[in-house]
C-alpha cells in the first residue's frame, strides 16, 4: 500500500534552532530518506519552498480568489511530503516514527487512493505516448526535408547513438548532427521516411520505443531502400520535455558469411538456413 506522509513544522520552533542545528536536522532527514530508499519503502517526496512564494486559491462567488500565503488554521505549516510503500498503516507509522523531521513538527499519514492514482497514471501515460509518437512523426518530416535542426531537435549533449553505419557509437547533438550532415548528400533528392510496428512504453519519466524504419525511394534499387532497419529509442523527460537519451539502429547479420541480413518484408520473419553451415 502507498501512504502519503505530510510533514509539518512550527516556524517558531524552527527559528529557535541555530543555523548549524537546522542544517544538521536537514542532513539527518536526507540520510533517513536514503535508508527508506534502500529498504524499498521510498516512492517519492518533495520539500516545500519558501512561504513567501505560496498562494492559496478559493472558489468564491463563482470566481477563483487568489491570496498570498498558505491556508492554515494551526501554527504548523506543511513542510514536505513523503510517498511511502508499506504493508499497512502500522508499518507506515513505524517508518515515520523514526523520521528526524518529527523534531520540527508532526506528520500526517494518509493512505493513497490507488484507484484514482492508477487512472491518473494511465491518462498521463496515454498523453505521453501520443507526444512521443508526434515527435517521431516530426523527426521523419525533418529527415525527408533534410532539415538538420529538426533531425537533431530531440537529442542532448549526452545522447548516445548506436548507428547502423560506422562509427558504432556517436555521442552528443553536435556529433550526431555531423553524422547526418555527412550522410544526407548520398540520399536521393526525394524520399519518404516510414516507420512500422512502433511500440511505445512509458513509465514515469522514462520511455522506450521499438519498431522498424525504412526509406521509400522512387528508384527501388537505391541503396537507401534495400532494407528495413530495427530501431530502439530511449527517452527521458527533462524539464517537462521528452528527449532522446539513446538510439540504436541496426540490421541483422548472417553469422555464416558475416554479411548483413536485409529485412525485405517485415511480415516475413525469415532467417538463414543454418543447416547449411
Amino acid at each position: 500500500m502507498k501512504f502519503i506522509c505530510m510533514g509539518y513544522f512550527d516556524p517558531e520552533t524552527w527559528q529557535a534552532h541555530t543555523p548549524e542545528e537546522g542544517e544538521a536536522i536537514i542532513a539527518e532527514c536526507f540520510s533517513y530518506d536514503d535508508e527508506l530508499r534502500l529498504g524499498g519503502y521510498f516512492r517519492g517526496g518533495e520539500a516545500m519552498g519558501d512561504l513567501s512564494s505560496a498562494v492559496t486559491l478559493r472558489h468564491k462567488n463563482d470566481q477563483v480568489e487568489v491570496t498570498d500565503g498558505p491556508y492554515i488554521e494551526t501554527k504548523e505549516i506543511l513542510g514536505g511530503i513523503l510517498l511511502l510503500e508499506a504493508s499497512d498503516l502500522n508499518e507506515a507509522i513505524r517508518l515515520v516514527s523514526n523520521h528526524p523531521g518529527l523534531r520540527t513538527g508532526p506528520f500526517e499519514i494518509r493512505p493513497a487512493d490507488e484507484n484514482i492514482n492508477q487512472k491518473i497514471q494511465e491518462s498521463n501515460a496515454k498523453i505521453d505516448r501520443a507526444r512521443i509518437r508526434k515527435l517521431i512523426e516530426r523527426w521523419s518530416t525533418a529527415l525527408e526535408n533534410k532539415d538538420l535542426d529538426g533531425i537533431c531537435a530531440n537529442y542532448t549533449d549526452e545522447t548516445v547513438l548506436f548507428d547502423a553505419i560506422p562509427p558504432y557509437k556517436v555521442i552528443g547533438t553536435d556529433a550526431i548532427r555531423e553524422t547526418w550532415e555527412a550522410c544526407l548528400p548520398y540520399f536521393p533528392d526525394k524520399f519518404k521516411s516510414e516507420h512500422q510496428d512502433l511500440t511505445v512504453h512509458v513509465a514515469g519519466e522514462t520511455a522506450f520505443v521499438c519498431g522498424l524504419h525504412h526509406f521509400i525511394t522512387a528508384d527501388p534499387n537505391h541503396s537507401a531502400a534495400q532494407t528495413w532497419m530495427r530501431v530502439t529509442i530511449g527517452f527521458e523527460k527533462i524539464n517537462g520535455l521528452w528527449k532522446v537519451t539513446h538510439e540504436h539502429v541496426s540490421v541483422p547479420f548472417n553469422p555464416m558469411d558475416n554479411k548483413a541480413w536485409f529485412i525485405k518484408d517485415p511480415e516475413n520473419i525469415d532467417a538463414p538456413d543454418y543447416s547449411q553451415a
